[in-house]
C-alpha cells in the first residue's frame, strides 16, 4: 500500500506551527510580566480577554499560562484568577528575559551581572573539593578537549560560552554528580544567552588555554588548594575585565 506523504507530513506540520504560536505568546506574556505591564501581584487577563488581545485559540493561551507556571511567575488563585508573583519567586529562567526587556538601569544591570559571577565562583568553590576526592588522579581528557574547543571559537560569543559551559559540566561528569549536572542542565541555556550577551564583545582572556590547562594540572594531582587558588586568579582577572567594560568596579 503506497505511503500517503501528506498524511505524514500534516501532523508534524500542524505541530511546528502550534508550538511556535505557544512560544509567542508565551514570550508576550513573559515579556508584559518583567517589563511590569502586568505588575506582581496583579491580576492577568482572563483567558478568553488574552485569547482575543493574542489572536490566538484557548488552548495556546492555556498552554502559555502552564508555562508562566512553570517557571515561577503566575499562580492560579481560587476565586481571583491567575495572579502575577512577587519576583522573589521566580526562577533562573526569567534572568534572559529580564535582562533583555525589564527597565533595569545599568547599574541594576551590572549589579545582577556581579551577583551571577558570585555564585559561579561560590558554585565551584563549595563542590570542588567533592570534584577533587572522586576523580581520583583523572586526567580529565574531556574537560581539557572542551577548554581547546572553547578557545578554537573565540570569536563566536555563543559557540565560546556553550562550549566553555560543557567543559564546567564535564567535571561534574568525571565527578558521576548527578544532582549537580542536573542542575547545570536546568540553567545551560540561561548562562549561554547571557554568558553571549554580556561579554560578547569581550574576548577570552589570551591565556584562558594555559590558566585552565594549569588548574586542570592541579586538580589532576587532587591539589585542590592550588586548583581553586588558580581558579580563583583567572576568575578575578576575568570578572575585572567584564565589570569594568561594563563601568564597575569588582
Amino acid at each position: 500500500m503506497p505511503i500517503n506523504w501528506s498524511d505524514q507530513l500534516v501532523g508534524p506540520i500542524m505541530k511546528t506551527e502550534a508550538e511556535s504560536k505557544s512560544n509567542t505568546v508565551f514570550e508576550t506574556l513573559l515579556q508584559s510580566i518583567v517589563t511590569g505591564k502586568y505588575g506582581q501581584e496583579s491580576r492577568l487577563p482572563a483567558e478568553r480577554e488574552l485569547s482575543v488581545q493574542l489572536r490566538a485559540s484557548r488552548s495556546t493561551v492555556r498552554d502559555a499560562i502552564r508555562r508562566l507556571t512553570e517557571w515561577g511567575l503566575v499562580e492560579p488563585r481560587r476565586g481571583s484568577g491567575i495572579r502575577v508573583r512577587s519576583s522573589h519567586d521566580w526562577s533562573i529562567e526569567v534572568l534572559p528575559s529580564y535582562l533583555t526587556h525589564a527597565s533595569t538601569t545599568p547599574v541594576e544591570f551590572a549589579h545582577i551581572v556581579c551577583d551571577l559571577l558570585t555564585l559561579r565562583r561560590g558554585l565551584l568553590a563549595t563542590i570542588l573539593p567533592t570534584v577533587t576526592a572522586r576523580l581520583n588522579g583523572q586526567d580529565l581528557v574531556q574537560t581539557r578537549s572542551l577548554v581547546r574547543d572553547a578557545w578554537n571559537c573565540r570569536q563566536d560569543p555563543g559557540a565560546f560560552a556553550a562550549a566553555d559551559f560543557r567543559m564546567i559540566r564535564s567535571l561534574f561528569e568525571a565527578a558521576q554528580m548527578l544532582p549537580a549536572i542536573w542542575t547545570l542542565n536546568r540553567v545551560a541555556q540561561v548562562y549561554i544567552d547571557i554568558a553571549k550577551s554580556v561579554s560578547g564583545s569581550l574576548p577570552p582572556p589570551e591565556d584562558y588555554q594555559g590558566s585552565h590547562a594549569s588548574w586542570l594540572n592541579a586538580l589532576a594531582k587532587g591539589d585542590q588548594q592550588r586548583a581553586l587558588a588558580l581558579l580563583d586568579d583567572y576568575f578575578d582577572r576575568h570578572d575585572r575585565r567584564l565589570l569594568a567594560l561594563m563601568g564597575m568596579k569588582s
